[in-house]
C-alpha cells in the first residue's frame, strides 16, 4: 500500500469519528478539514449557516483561473438510532478490505482520499486549480451547497467539472432526478361521532386525498419513457406520513399528510404540484365548505433537490469519461449536490468511490480497493490539470 493510500484511510478513521449527522453541529469536522489544508499550505474559506452550527467550506489549490475542476462532498451522515450495528459506527472498523462505519461510503470515503490527495496536488505545480468543496446538510435536502455554489459563483473562475463524488463504484453519472417534500394540511371541523354530519372529518378528506395521489403516481407510471437508464424510468410519487385526530369519539378536524415525488430531470413538478391543489380545490374543498365555509386544504412544497439534467458532450462528461476510462453515462434515482452545481451553468457529473447499496444501511462499508481506485483517478486529474 503507498502512503498516499494509507494516508486516505487513516484519513477516513478521522472523518468517521466524527459523529455528524445532519441534526448535529459539523463544526468540528470543518475544523479538522480546515486545519489539515492549512498545514499543507491551504487557504479555505468557511461559510457558517445561519445559526452558526453549521459550516460550508471550499478551498483552492493551484491558479483560480477557467478550467479548473471542483471535487465536491458533504459532510452529514443519516442517523444510526435503531439500526443493529455490530460495532460503534463512530469508530472506524477494518475487516477484511472493508472498512465498517457510518459516512464510510455516503460519501466520507471520496472526502478522504481527496484530502489524501492534496500533498501530490500542492506538490504538481497545478497549471489549472483543484476546488475542494464540501457542503453540509445534503442527506436532509441539499441545504449546504445552495449558499456554498452561490458564494463560489462570484469567487471562483469557471470550472471543467465539477464531480460530486457520491458512490457510484466509479461509474459516470450525468443525470439524477429532483426530489420533492411535500405537506398537506387538512383543516376540517370537528363534532361529536354520534352526529358526523355536524363536522367535517378532516382525516376522511385525507383519504380521498391519499387516493388521488395514488392515481397520479398510476398516471405517471404509465407515460412515455423519456430516459430508460433510470430505474424505475418515469417519475414517482409517495405517501410518507398521515397523522391526524384525537379520539375515536371525536370528528377529526385536522390531518397531516407528508407525500413526495421524484421527477425526472424533465418532469415539471411544481404544475403537478398545481393539479394536486386543483383536485383539493375543486373536489375537496367545495365538499367540505358545504358544512363549514372555514374548512381549507393547504399544500405547500416544504423542501426540494434539483435535478441533474444530462448535458450531452459536455466538458464534466468528457473530463470524467477520461479520467475513469468509461464512455457511457450513468443515470440515478437519488438526489445530489450536482444539481446545485449544475443549475449555476457548472458542468457536472456524479463519480465517486463505493456503492450506494451499502449507504444508509447498519455496517455501512467501503471496500479499501475502492479507495485505492479512487486515488488513482485523482492521481490522473492531477496530471491532466498539469498538462
Amino acid at each position: 500500500m503507498s502512503a498516499t493510500q494509507k494516508s486516505a484511510k487513516e484519513l477516513l478513521e478521522r472523518l468517521i469519528g466524527f459523529d455528524t449527522t445532519s441534526d448535529k453541529s459539523n463544526l468540528a469536522l470543518v475544523d479538522f478539514v480546515r486545519s489539515y489544508l492549512s498545514e499543507l499550505g491551504v487557504e479555505c474559506t468557511v461559510l457558517a449557516d445561519e445559526t452558526s452550527e453549521k459550516a460550508a467550506l471550499y478551498a483552492t489549490i493551484g491558479p483560480n483561473q477557467e478550467g479548473g475542476v471542483v471535487l465536491s462532498a458533504h459532510s452529514d451522515v443519516v442517523p444510526t438510532e435503531g439500526q443493529p450495528w455490530s460495532s460503534n459506527p463512530y469508530q472506524m472498523r477494518s475487516d477484511g478490505g472493508r472498512l465498517y462505519g457510518r459516512g464510510s461510503t455516503d460519501m466520507k470515503g471520496f472526502l478522504a482520499t481527496v484530502l489524501a490527495e492534496v500533498p501530490a496536488f500542492v506538490a504538481a505545480g497545478l497549471k489549472r486549480p483543484v476546488h475542494i468543496a464540501l457542503s453540509y446538510d445534503e442527506e436532509v435536502g441539499c441545504l449546504g451547497v445552495r449558499p456554498l455554489s452561490q458564494h463560489m459563483k462570484t469567487r471562483v473562475a469557471l470550472p471543467e467539472a465539477v464531480i460530486v463524488g457520491e458512490p457510484t463504484g466509479l461509474a459516470p453519472v450525468n443525470a439524477h432526478k429532483s426530489a420533492y417534500r411535500l405537506e398537506t394540511e387538512i383543516h376540517g371541523r370537528s363534532a361529536h361521532s354520534s352526529v358526523p354530519s355536524w363536522g367535517v372529518n378532516a382525516v376522511f378528506y385525507a383519504a380521498h386525498l391519499v387516493t388521488e395521489i395514488e392515481r397520479l403516481g398510476e398516471r405517471l407510471a404509465a407515460q412515455k419513457v423519456s430516459d430508460p437508464r433510470f430505474e424505475p424510468p418515469y417519475p414517482t410519487v409517495s405517501v410518507g406520513e398521515i397523522s391526524g385526530g384525537t379520539a375515536h369519539n371525536i370528528v377529526p378536524d385536522h390531518c397531516r399528510v407528508v407525500w413526495g415525488m421524484r421527477g425526472m430531470p424533465d418532469t415539471d413538478v411544481p404544475a403537478l404540484v398545481e393539479e394536486i391543489r386543483a383536485y383539493c380545490d375543486t373536489q375537496l374543498v367545495a365538499k367540505m365548505r358545504v358544512v363549514d365555509e372555514a374548512c381549507v386544504i393547504n399544500t405547500q412544497i416544504a423542501a426540494s433537490i434539483l435535478p441533474l439534467k444530462p448535458r450531452g458532450g459536455s466538458s464534466a462528461e468528457a473530463l470524467i469519461s477520461t479520467l475513469t476510462g468509461i464512455a457511457e453515462m450513468g443515470a440515478v434515482s437519488y438526489g445530489t449536490d450536482a444539481g446545485f452545481f449544475d443549475d449555476i451553468g457548472w458542468p457536472s457529473v456524479v463519480c465517486g468511490p463505493g456503492d450506494i447499496a451499502q449507504a444508509h444501511k447498519p455496517d455501512e462499508f467501503i471496500a479499501e480497493d475502492a479507495l485505492d481506485q479512487c486515488t488513482a483517478m485523482l492521481g490522473r486529474l492531477g496530471a491532466h490539470l498539469s498538462a
